[in-house]
């Protein structure tokens, strides 16, 4: 076989192998939706960004295998592969897909929650070290308030007596006028 036949069906199965890529990654999208249930506005989102990888994906290998050169029949095998995988392997691999997700769900939640209690334990102490700093200012302002108390007490009595000493001062009546003296 020459080379540009060999290359040719190279081609051709690399392009067989991105169809049934491209197959296998939906059905990882199709998993994920169904154990995540995005709202309206993500599942655009997210079928955007698929389209945009699957886009990626095929320009890469095209222009990795071919040079960039994009011919109908390319296109076409590319479908081909993707309609052979979702025929004969999907559902297989979408039970298989949906059991990895929800296990490796598990275990990311798992190591979530053991390092944020790793995270408690180490912070721990400090957690402590500030309790008992709050709790031991606490206990200060309240003594301070406690011997302060009288002082209050004493300023209050104080200015009630200095009002109400004012007050008097300011109702007080100025004295009667002298008698008059009878003239002679």
């Amino acid at each position: 076989m020459s080379a540009t036949v060999t290359q040719d069906f190279l081609v051709l199965f690399l392009n067989l192998g991105v169809g049934i890529g491209i197959g296998f990654l939906f059905d990882c999208y199709r998993v994920l939706r169904r154990i995540l249930r995005p709202g309206w506005f993500l599942t655009q989102a997210a079928d955007f960004v698929f389209w945009i990888l699957c886009a990626a994906l095929v320009f890469g290998i095209l222009f990795f295998a071919t040079g960039g050169e994009v011919r109908f029949y390319t296109l076409l095998i590319i479908l081909i592969g993707t309609g052979i995988y979702l025929n004969f392997a999907s559902s297989r691999v979408q039970e298989l897909l949906f059991h990895f997700f929800i296990r490796l769900g598990r275990f990311f939640r798992f190591c979530f929650r053991a390092l944020c209690f790793g995270l408690r334990l180490i912070f721990l102490p400090i957690r402590f070290v500030l309790d008992f700093l709050r709790i031991s200012l606490q206990v200060m302002l309240g003594f301070l308030r406690l011997l302060w108390l009288p002082e209050r007490f004493l300023l209050r009595w104080s200015n009630r007596k200095i009002k109400g000493a004012l007050r008097a001062f300011r109702a007080r009546r100025p004295p009667p006028p002298p008698p008059d003296f009878p003239s002679l």
